[in-house]
């Protein structure tokens, strides 16, 4: 079975791709898809290598403009009537950038022709049109099955087959609208533990002493509109003077960082850099700012899984995925938050212990490739 991945990635993520591959001066899809998965380790390259033992995978690197004038000026330059015609149905989802272009669209659907999959997964469903979506399903024998997390965006789930989603809520939506949609949590990948190991080794060689912890209190992360809260509570924590050296903040808002934030403000960080910061952090805050409380984000297992402590809040659901106290830490308020950090920063072996066990219940129970298993029955049930 043929499985189109339409893949999309933040604009650093993108940046970073287009420019390995304009580097590798090399545009053959398989070379691109392998250059991808070594630079970015989350959902979407996980179905791209996970799902590949069962079903022929094409991945489509969906706003990287690039590689898509690319791939079409090599695989399907002209645009056939049937195209041309579709192209006046659709509207973008979205202004922004190439999403909102008539290229983007015209190119995905000579993607589709070209490879004819027999299911078709859409993991950016916010930025694509609806539209384009039913285009599809009328032209061509395809089932379409849409992926989304958390943003408060609106989802035309109707014109999907199925759905998933590491957050209830958005299942919960998805099952309103009439159709099969499944909970599968995020997870973490372990090819980033090598990563991390390849570049300590490369490190150690040029210093002789490297400490193994070297942040003590790190919060790496937004601060978009969403996360009001989230900004309230690490602005809280930096009024207090006993982490006025101990709190390190690292982020890609600098812009919506007050003054006072900023004096904590280390940088951005993504791709390696950003797992190489939680493995050097003695505690990790994560906090799901003001979406609906359901414990679902990606810092819950890439935190655990590299071995640092997690301290989070303490959402309905954190208990089915690790054990408080044991597994991870939880606060359900600010004072709280505050005391058990300080507490566990004095306590170095429980904070060790803690972390360890947190790390052992990751890499057994949450990783891609224990949820592949998932992903694999959701394709097969929705093309039957």
């Amino acid at each position: 079975m043929r499985v189109l991945l339409i893949r999309s990635f933040y604009p650093e993520q993108k940046n970073k791709l287009e420019t390995a591959v304009e580097k590798e001066k090399i545009f053959a899809p398989e070379k691109i898809k392998q250059i991808a998965n070594e630079l970015i380790f989350d959902l979407q390259r996980a179905l791209s290598t996970y799902l590949a033992d069962e079903f022929e995978v094409i991945d489509i690197f969906s706003n990287c403009e690039k590689i898509q004038r690319k791939w079409e000026k090599d695989f399907f330059p002209s645009t056939p009537p049937f195209i041309s015609k579709a192209l006046r149905r659709i509207k973008p989802a979205v202004n922004l950038d190439f999403y909102s272009s008539e290229d983007f669209y015209r190119i995905l659907l000579k993607q589709v022709a070209f490879y004819s999959p027999e299911v078709i997964i859409v993991l950016p469903p916010d930025f694509i049109s609806s539209e384009l979506i039913k285009v599809i399903k009328e032209k061509m024998k395809v089932k379409i099955i849409g992926y989304h997390g958390a943003t408060p965006r609106k989802i035309d789930f109707s014109v999907y087959d199925a759905f998933f989603s590491p957050f209830l809520p958005t299942v919960l939506k998805a099952r309103a609208s009439g159709i099969r949609a499944e909970y599968i949590p995020l997870a973490f990948e372990p090819a980033i533990l090598e990563k991390l190991k390849e570049k300590n080794e490369l490190k150690k060689e040029k210093q002789n002493q490297e400490d193994e912890k070297v942040f003590d209190v790190v919060f790496i992360g937004s601060f978009h509109t969403v996360h009001s809260s989230r900004k309230k509570l690490i602005e809280e924590i930096s009024k207090d003077r006993y982490f006025d050296n101990k709190l390190h903040i690292f982020s890609q808002s600098y812009y919506a960082m007050s003054e006072n934030l900023r004096k904590f403000y280390r940088g951005k960080a993504f791709g390696l850099e950003y797992y190489l910061i939680i493995s050097k952090s003695k505690i990790v805050i994560n906090h799901h700012g003001d979406i609906l409380p359901w414990a679902h984000n990606l810092r819950l297992f890439e935190t655990t899984g590299i071995g640092s402590f997690l301290i989070t809040d303490n959402l309905p659901d954190i208990s089915e995925l690790f054990l408080p106290e044991k597994e991870i830490e939880t606060f359900s308020d600010t004072q709280e938050c505050i005391e058990k950090i300080k507490f566990y920063l004095e306590k170095e072996e429980k904070r060790k212990e803690i972390a360890r066990s947190g790390q052992m219940r990751t890499l057994k129970e949450h990783t891609y490739e224990k949820r592949a298993n998932e992903y694999k029955r959701i394709i097969r049930e929705t093309a039957e």
